[in-house]
């Protein structure tokens, strides 16, 4: 009736990738490129699993869903002695939440301040307004509300948009990360976060930030000792990041599956799709890693298809081919992205900020391999 063929030509209209061939080529430019690093991190992980099968007398089946995260994670603290509970000690919730909302301030031109006994949220909440900025001729306000985990909420930290209006030149945003999976305060111990948890609080916020995680120059501002002071060291900050690069084929050929199951159940004429075999066979096909015989509903846990990312995922894996840096490029990107959010040509925006038309040089080196 409206003249789309599929559901994923709909959405895409109004997405930074205009149709879902630009979306598909993307994709499978990556998995390409991505397959080359994933086979030889495979190659790796496997004589671990062989050594750990030899050790107690049994066979060697294959790599399964189930060993990637144990394994991944093993290459890790075996080859860069990384460990959460010495890398934690240098995130403490409060200065981790002070220096990301100082680093908003200065790219955005904004300020922030904490509101006392705020109407919403819980206990476990803190509440930061945004107010006018200065020297601007527009105003903007905003609520951050950062919700810790308790045993009964969710064990996601998802940024929920509460409301998002624009009359007269007046933004209104309430953003409630809701962190599910980040740590209380434990007697005398403040909250501390693992490197994780601190990288989910920026990607909450704008996921092209979320790589200024890895930056020594962003950490400084924010990462460190909760008992001494002392920033991250240096040569910690080089063993994350060498940790970060290992399985990164791997990583993100999961996040390339996701985007391309996105993709194959949105973009059908005829929404005839068996959902749990091609998830499980994508997956496999995709990831590297077999399913085993285990009959799931795999596709039952990828919320994010019932959350709004129908035919977008991969906007995800899009948005780190580009990043901000200072106050200039943020002003820049605050009017060309920001206050132009609801303006229907979004890629003209971005190309505006750019300066160019956005490309793979922007991406991580190691997906360019």
């Amino acid at each position: 009736m409206l003249g789309y063929s599929t559901h994923a030509e709909y959405v895409l209209e109004e997405h930074m990738a205009k149709t879902p061939k630009e979306v598909l080529d993307f994709e499978h430019d990556l998995r390409e490129r991505l397959t080359v690093l994933g086979l030889k991190e495979v190659e790796e992980i496997e004589e671990l699993k062989r050594a750990d099968k030899r050790a107690v007398g049994e066979e060697y089946t294959g790599l399964f869903s189930w060993d990637f995260r144990y394994y991944t994670n093993l290459v890790k603290e075996r080859k860069h002695n990384i460990s959460d509970e010495e890398v934690k000690q240098y995130f403490p919730m409060k200065e981790v939440t002070r220096g990301i909302l100082d680093i908003y301030q200065r790219m955005l031109s904004l300020r922030f301040v904490k509101v006392e006994n705020p109407p919403c949220g819980t206990r476990t909440s803190t509440c930061t307004r945004c107010g006018k900025p200065p020297r601007t001729s527009s105003s903007a306000t905003s609520t951050w509300t950062c919700t810790r985990a308790r045993a009964s909420t969710t064990t996601r930290c998802v940024a929920d948009p509460r409301r998002l209006h624009q009359a007269r030149r007046l933004a209104r945003v309430s953003c409630c990360c809701h962190g599910g999976q980040l740590p209380q305060a434990v007697g005398t111990t403040p909250a501390l976060l693992k490197h994780d948890d601190a990288t989910t609080l920026l990607h909450e916020l704008g996921h092209m930030l979320e790589n200024w995680c890895w930056e020594p120059s962003v950490l400084a501002q924010f990462a460190v000792h909760y008992k001494t002071g002392e920033p991250i060291p240096d040569e910690l900050v080089k063993r994350l990041v060498a940790a970060k690069n290992e399985s990164a084929g791997l990583f993100n050929l999961r996040q390339v599956f996701f985007g391309l199951y996105d993709m194959a159940i949105h973009n059908t004429e005829d929404g005839k799709v068996d959902v749990k075999n091609l998830y499980t066979s994508l997956r496999e096909e995709i990831g590297l890693f077999k399913n085993g015989d285990i009959d799931t509903w795999g596709s039952a846990t990828f919320g994010h298809m019932m959350g709004g990312y129908d035919s977008g995922y991969y906007g995800y894996l899009w948005s780190e081919k580009e990043g901000v840096a200072n106050a200039s490029t943020g002003m820049d990107y605050r009017r060309e992205i920001l206050a132009a959010w609801r303006q229907p040509r979004r890629s003209v925006s971005l190309e505006k900020f750019l300066g160019r038309k956005p490309n793979q040089q922007g991406l991580p080196q190691e997906y360019r391999t």
